[in-house]
């Protein structure tokens, strides 16, 4: 640093601020000591109203191309803060990201690294969805996949409802027999495994596809009308887990970002009206009687509110909690 004269052999302080000594770093096992659903939750709706006012700033991700791996970074923040960015690599498997959080006035927060925090930032987003879009009491809920993403769906969806039950499917037996227990057990939820995925879904008053499949996971034949359903995986034209018809014959489809999706070169969305999920949240549940879709895309600086909640409450600032 210009100007420095540290003594001979004194460490430099590699995490260091203009206005903090230490900058705080969260890893996955800190981020799973103080997450809650409702916190989460809290955030993303707070991100959502923001981005429908126009007080979050929040562009389409960029992918930059780094070696071995493209590094997509994804930006945003309220206009009078926090702002940040979190950027990640696109190598097989999970990568590692970094979310880099500024206070309003410069200060940088902190840093969450790890896995998790962008499938519970994912979760968050669409369990506000499943608030203004399925009937309250919900009846019944289907999730078909059984990944980290499917977990998070369900793990934030209980801070806004508690079906009467859950089904759950997915290929391998084993992974949706855990999956079902699990719910069971940390969230206290009637889940149970289902033996198909017709089995899950008909009948369902709201389901959610969190898969990475490439072709339709469920049949439109086997969706009621009036129905509430999110896709979290695949979403392109020529992959995409959730039939086509259900898309064209929807009565109301949701984004928590619509630029995210226009900005994809795929026909897929291009002519799909879409309303941001922020209108809804702002105006109220959406009392329609047909089926309505949420699609998944990220909405950048969500994951920026979350972990400077994260790093709020991580340090006992009073932070929401749950």
């Amino acid at each position: 640093m210009p100007g420095r004269e540290d003594p001979p052999g004194t460490p430099v302080q590699i995490l260091a601020g203009r206005h903090n000594n230490h900058v705080r770093v969260l890893a996955d096992a800190d981020v799973l000591a103080v997450i809650t659903p409702r916190l989460a939750v809290e955030a993303a709706r707070e991100c959502l109203l923001a981005a429908h006012h126009g007080t979050l700033i929040g562009p389409p991700r960029v992918h930059v191309p780094a070696g071995p791996t493209d590094l997509v970074f994804t930006v945003g923040g309220l206009a009078d803060g926090p702002a940040g960015f979190r950027v990640y690599g696109l190598w097989p498997g999970d990568s590692d990201q970094i979310v880099a959080v500024w206070h309003g006035d410069g200060r940088l927060a902190g840093v969450v690294t790890g896995t998790l925090l962008g499938a519970f930032r994912t979760g968050a987003l669409g369990a506000v969805a499943l608030d203004a879009l399925a009937p309250a009491p919900l009846r019944s809920l289907a999730i078909v996949g059984t990944g980290v993403q499917a977990w998070t769906q369900l793990w934030a969806s209980s801070a806004v409802r508690q079906p009467d039950e859950v089904r759950v499917y997915s290929r391998d037996p084993e992974r949706r027999a855990a999956f079902a227990r699990r719910g069971r057990e940390e969230l206290g939820l009637s889940v149970r495994a289902a033996a198909s995925a017709r089995e899950a879904v008909e009948g369902a008053e709201a389901i959610i596809l969190a898969t990475t499949a490439r072709q339709p996971a469920v049949e439109s034949a086997w969706l009621d009308a009036a129905l509430c359903v999110s896709t979290v995986g695949p979403k392109f034209t020529d992959g995409h887990e959730l039939p086509l018809e259900v898309i064209s014959e929807a009565e109301l489809v949701v984004s928590d970002s619509p630029i995210e999706l226009s900005s994809l070169d795929d026909p897929l969305w291009n002519s799909t009206p879409i309303t941001h999920l922020g209108q809804l949240v702002a105006e109220g549940s959406y009392h329609g009687e047909g089926c309505r879709i949420f699609a998944s895309a990220g909405l950048a600086g969500s994951e920026v509110l979350l972990a400077q909640r994260l790093l709020a409450a991580s340090s006992g600032s009073g932070g929401p909690g749950g």
